[in-house]
């Protein structure tokens, strides 16, 4: 007895075993050498979120946006219950190719509704692969271990069915940033090495900067009107990179913003608190000697050093711990030649202080300097630290608009490095790095309401925080009336009238409305669809609102022809519901609550048979 006890327990841990191993881990299939890699968490509203935001529908021009666009129609078939991986890869240098990985189920790839497709089956080592034809896009799909893998590369399929073979492991800092993603519904990962030579056909200037880091992970917040990221960056190879320069030092405020005029392209500003730190790792980052010792004093008075972008031109620019102190020691480099506003203009002795000693942060050759309280600012032109200086005084530099503190208030007071891009300067000056393929299609761009964008890394331990922003700003008024917080757009036309819906985590308002095609869209009180649910037909009546569990969380209760659905604020069905009806149901859901206990009677009417349903 004892013997078959043993023998039944063995060969269940066996079979748990084996049917644990036929269900894979969806990052194990990804494909090596991934340039990028796109993660959602709720595929169904990520076209509807992309469209929707202010800033992202205007780059439908653009060569990448239509890249997803042509690439990933026959997602329109695809019905994932779970989360979804999309990664892009680069052959030879120019062909990207992508890949979508998500868990399989028998509902997930449905093409009934296509019209003109062909379906063919290829085998490779043993596994089915399907080549499927829509309209003139071709799809390769398989199953493994119960993972649907579809791309537009045979090869990269059959590589991953080589690597899942072989048993190949991931890369360590890939899984270590993977990690560190949250539960946005939008996340991505940027391989900083590939990502680089990936784009130097289209944007040539790229192949020119040093690498900045292994590997980039964010999450996306995607609002019609923000577009907000958050997530961290690495450098861990063992090869050189820039975020490196920052270990060890303690990020400072960034204010080179106050000394950046208006018609400025943008800037990028570099903060430490210890200057010894920083040479050492210079001098570690170019594999030279310390170059720095001559001027040790100078660079220890300063806490902020950058570039300012206007036009083609470089402007260099410092923040002083102390402007007294450090004019002391930049005198000796000085020579007075003019004055601007009662401001001195002085002609800099040597043009490559910052070249030689700041490379790769510093690579202009300025000629002539300015002192504006404890900025430094260095240019190769008269006119434009003039352009600066006025601005300065005028109290309207970038760093006093509105739209700039608007920004700035949600991201980190302090950083060890700053990007910021302002619209529409920028697009001029980012169209020059591109090809000519897509320079006309970027300086044709309209930003609008969008007047900027900021990007920062928060040097930490081993790695940096980063955050991005990119915002709509409408000019302040005063008055009284209607105010527009946001406009959206779905794929199809609306079919019932929009309803609040109660927010118990905002205490809001959100919307619900279903559309032509019988599909049912929850929308934010930002304008974010949060969730769209297919239905079997046209909603009855209003959606009616109810709290089953007595919790304050609501759920939507509503009945169509054939059925009684209730769903929770995420749009998942609520147990023992949905009913389903084989007679027509004639009448709108009616709800009582006869004690105002919240314990609920649902009237259902099939023409002159009315049936009274509780929540159990």
């Amino acid at each position: 007895m004892k013997k078959t006890l043993v023998f039944i327990i063995l060969i269940s841990i066996i079979s748990c075993t084996s049917d644990k191993s036929k269900k894979g881990v969806i990052t194990d299939y990804l494909p090596q050498e991934a340039t990028l890699i796109i993660k959602s968490s709720n595929f169904s509203t990520l076209s509807s979120d992309i469209k929707n935001n202010g800033f992202l529908s205007k780059l439908s021009s653009l060569h990448l946006y239509d890249f997803f666009e042509k690439n990933l129609l026959y997602s329109k078939y695809l019905n994932p219950v779970s989360e979804v991986l999309i990664s892009i890869n680069t052959e030879n240098d120019s062909t990207h190719h992508h890949t979508l990985i998500t868990r399989a189920h028998p509902k997930l790839f449905i093409l009934d509704s296509a019209q003109n497709k062909i379906v063919e089956t290829l085998t490779y080592e043993g596994i089915s692969l399907q080549r499927v034809t829509l309209d003139s896009n071709v799809v390769f799909t398989t199953t493994l271990d119960s993972v649907f893998i579809a791309g537009s590369s045979q090869k990269i399929l059959e590589r991953i069915i080589k690597k899942q073979q072989s048993q190949s492991s991931l890369n360590t800092d890939f899984e270590t940033v993977y990690s560190t993603l949250g539960t946005s519904d939008f996340s991505v990962i940027i391989n900083g090495d590939l990502v680089q030579k990936s784009l130097k056909n289209s944007v040539p200037e790229i192949d020119q900067l040093p690498r900045f880091s292994e590997w980039i992970a964010f999450d996306a917040e995607i609002q019609p009107g923000q577009l907000k990221l958050n997530g961290i960056a690495i450098a861990q190879d063992t090869l050189p990179q820039l975020l490196e320069v920052f270990k060890g030092t303690h990020p400072q405020q960034n204010q080179l913003a106050m000394v950046t005029p208006s018609s400025a392209s943008g800037f990028i500003s570099y903060t430490y608190d210890d200057f010894e730190v920083l040479k050492e790792n210079l001098a570690s980052f170019k594999n030279s000697s310390d170059t720095i010792a001559n001027h040790k004093a100078l660079f220890s008075s300063l806490n902020e050093i950058g570039v300012i972008s206007i036009e083609n031109k470089k402007v260099i620019a410092l923040h002083a711990i102390n402007g007294t102190i450090t004019t002391d020691y930049l005198n000796p480099l000085l020579e007075e030649t003019d004055v601007f506003r009662n401001i001195p203009i002085y002609k800099l002795n040597d043009s490559t202080l910052f070249q030689n000693y700041f490379s790769p942060l510093l690579n202009a050759t300025p000629v002539v300097a300015a002192q504006l309280d404890d900025y430094f600012i260095f240019a190769d032109q008269q006119s434009t630290l003039e352009n600066i200086i006025t601005e300065f005084l005028n109290e309207t530099t970038v760093g006093n608009l509105p739209y700039y503190k608007e920004h700035m208030q949600q991201m980190s007071s302090e950083s060890s490095v700053l990007l910021v891009a302002l619209f529409p300067n920028f697009k001029n000056t980012f169209a020059e790095w591109t090809s000519d393929l897509s320079n006309e299609k970027i300086k044709q761009l309209k930003f609008g309401s969008h007047r900027m964008a900021a990007f920062q890394f928060v040097y930490d331990s081993h790695f940096a925080h980063f955050n991005g922003i990119i915002k709509e700003t409408h000019n302040q008024s005063r008055g009284t009336g209607v105010t527009q917080l946001f406009a959206i757009n779905l794929e199809n036309e609306l079919l019932s009238r929009p309803q609040f819906f109660n927010n118990h985590i905002s205490k809001g308002k959100d919307i619900v409305v279903q559309d032509v095609t019988n599909k049912l869209h929850l929308i934010s009180s930002s304008g974010k669809v949060l969730w769209s649910k297919q239905l079997d037909s046209e909603i009855l009546g209003d959606v009616q609102q109810v709290d089953l569990l007595r919790n304050g969380k609501s759920q939507l209760a509503f009945s169509t022809k054939n059925t009684f659905y209730i769903l929770d604020r995420n749009g998942k069905e609520v147990s023992p519901f949905p009913l389903n009806f084989k007679d027509a149901i004639t009448q709108p859901l009616v709800v009582f609550d006869y004690d105002n206990n919240r314990n609920y009677r649902f009237v259902i009417t099939q023409s002159n048979e009315v049936f009274m349903y509780d929540n159990k």
